[in-house]
């Protein structure tokens, strides 16, 4: 056979077979991340994909033209040699030239470099709040990151979206999409359209990839639909019915407030994918981003903030930083490895050593839905159970570790300090605790750090306690309505002050439309109890108690006419088990019934409309 007709062939099966590809896919429909807003999560992440060169980014045009405004004001203000700019500038020199000089000895630098060093040399930038200083280093970092047209093949579909990818990877795109000037990649659009750009994109439908997607999430309200990952919930649909029908994957992961929860299972429906889904994030809440915006490890150093091996180069000094290893990620995906230390990678929230693991943030727990599932749960390695613990039955639970709740029920929880316990069945929902002994926790830090520990959660959730050991900071002589703040109330010293109490029919109430009609303020949640035969209620805003309220007949009679309610939204399918509950049928049949037990509150006058 001729050998060019050999090559031929060699070449057709190749492209029959495909590559396995990687791709970044950062949105921000919303235009959160401005040069003159506070937002720049997704931007950071759009940085650090570029400066680590392991796939293809597809990312908003919106976000590129922030890099871009943020560059070009850092470098103006740098005229004047008084500004903010020259003087983190400055820093950023001379902290180089003290590794310089110090011939790379980072204890040295460690100890130098340090917090009192940081505020003698630079007391306005020691003067800054977190917030402040936070958006000085990111720009910054915009500042002194490079972006070379030669090393990159970039493309505009026009569909309000840039894709770049590096040269060496070679992959065939439609050169009609090429752009190669820097100011043609300012052209905006809009809206970003993902599955239009990598309609008009992705030529070869015979390669395999794994997708990292961002964006910025929103639950639905009044003003906006729920948005997941940068899309409107019915565009994040059709990302993925356009990767189940079009792409061959071998994962998708994608990060975003309000990812878990409802938006689990809305969009998803009883679509089966080809493909395994994570996410990171638990529940109806916000996720954290990365506390590290400079880029590079500027001073002050201390024992939890030093520079490593890793963060410097001889004759080079400081390099670019990173809270996300975009290489690693995709080499544990393609091998299959589909654990907490690939979301670490893109996520890092989660610690363990040899000894201890810890979660910092719960939020951020991730969930698969494996290749032809139809729920999500939690990714089952032997990390994630060091964890966390859940609870799946009607069962006595001793924990030390976050409780993920996946049952109507539970008979008994026994902690020795507040840890979150999280209700993971979607939508609104109530739950049962038998007993919960917690004889060592103030009652207003077992509310706030177990039961309002994750910030601007949906208010989907209710827990109703039978009863409940706990120390009483709340009523009586030594009340929390007395103390002059929360820091005071939480102390080991004031622990001492409170008495151990049995309280019963306690009821924390999240869902907005289960509170009673004879509240006229606003709360985030509202406690009700019952103590040496009185009832009392207390007031909950942004994790803090405002008020506690003794109630009269009347409202008493009102918060027990709630409970039953509560109760009867408890023992609707309380006894299925928790892999039935997360489906999407079993989800609408629980709207449904929910909806039926709110209009019956305010039929009766209990409840506001």
């Amino acid at each position: 056979m001729n050998r060019t007709i050999q090559y031929l062939l060699l070449f057709l099966s190749f492209n029959l077979l495909g590559f396995d590809r990687n791709l970044v896919i950062i949105i921000d429909n919303l235009q959160q991340e401005t040069v003159k807003t506070q937002e720049i999560n997704m931007t950071h992440q759009c940085i650090t994909a570029l400066q680590q060169r392991a796939s293809l980014v597809l990312m908003s045009t919106e976000l590129w033209k922030n890099i871009i405004d943020r560059k070009k004001d850092f470098e103006k203000q740098l005229q004047n040699i008084d500004s903010l700019e020259s003087t983190i500038f400055d820093m950023y020199q001379t902290t180089n030239q003290e590794l310089k000089l110090s011939r790379y000895n980072l204890a040295m630098i460690n100890q130098k470099l340090s917090q009192v060093w940081f505020e003698q040399k630079y007391p306005r930038l020691a003067q800054l709040s977190q917030e402040a200083l936070n958006q000085l280093r990111f720009n910054f970092l915009c500042y002194i990151f490079e972006f070379d047209m030669s090393s990159w093949h970039v493309y505009n579909a026009h569909e309000g979206m840039l894709l770049f990818m590096p040269r060496e990877l070679q992959y065939q795109i439609d050169s009609q999409y090429e752009v190669f000037e820097d100011r043609e990649l300012l052209k905006q659009d809009k809206k970003s359209y993902p599955v239009q750009s990598l309609q008009k994109l992705l030529i070869n439908h015979n390669d395999r990839w794994v997708i990292y997607l961002a964006g910025h999430g929103h639950p639905k309200s009044s003003k906006q639909g729920a948005n997941i990952a940068g899309l409107k919930s019915e565009e994040f649909k059709k990302l993925l019915d356009y990767c189940n029908e079009q792409m061959r994957l071998k994962l998708l992961v994608y990060s975003s407030c309000y990812g878990g929860g409802v938006h689990t299972i809305e969009p998803y429906e009883n679509l089966r994918l080809h493909f395994p889904v994570i996410v990171t994030a638990a529940t109806d809440a916000p996720i954290f981003g990365f506390g590290l915006f400079e880029g590079v490890k500027l001073p002050p150093y201390d024992h939890q903030f030093k520079l490593q091996s890793s963060d410097v180069a001889k004759n080079k000094g400081l390099l670019p930083y990173a809270m996300q290893s975009f290489p690693t990620f995709f080499k544990r995906a393609w091998r299959g490895q589909f654990d907490l230390n690939l979301v670490q990678s893109i996520s890092r929230f989660f610690v363990c050593d040899l000894i201890l693991c810890h979660v910092q943030k719960v939020e951020n727990f991730p969930l698969i839905r494996k290749a032809g599932d139809l729920i999500f749960t939690p990714i089952r390695d032997g990390l994630i159970m060091k964890l966390v613990q859940q609870v799946t039955t009607n069962s006595s639970v001793v924990s030390s570790k976050p409780l993920l709740v996946y049952t109507k029920k539970v008979k008994k929880i026994k902690i020795d300090h507040a840890v979150p316990i999280i209700s993971m069945l979607p939508g609104l929902q109530s739950h049962e605790i038998g007993e919960l002994v917690a004889s060592n926790i103030l009652l207003s830090q077992l509310i706030a750090d177990s039961f309002l520990s994750l910030e601007d959660m949906q208010a989907y959730k209710n827990f109703m306690i039978k009863k409940l050991s706990c120390l009483n900071d709340l009523v009586g002589e030594h009340s929390f309505a007395e103390a002059s703040d929360y820091a005071k109330a939480t102390t080991n010293t004031s622990a001492h002050m409170h008495k151990n109490v049995i309280l019963t029919h306690v009821l924390v109430l999240h869902q907005e439309h289960l509170k009673p009609k004879f509240f006229h303020g606003q709360a985030e949640a509202l406690v009700s109890f019952e103590l040496a035969g009185k009832q009392y209620l207390t007031v909950w805003h942004d994790q803090k108690i405002t008020d506690t309220i003794e109630l009269d007949q009347e409202q008493t009679e009102a918060m027990q006419a709630i409970e039953n309610f509560v109760q009867q939204a408890v023992n609707f399918d309380a006894n299925v088990a928790a892999e039935k509950l997360l489906t999407f049928d079993s989800y609408v049949e629980n709207k449904v019934y929910q909806q039926e037990i709110i209009d019956g509150c305010v039929k009766s006058k209990v409840c506001k409309k």
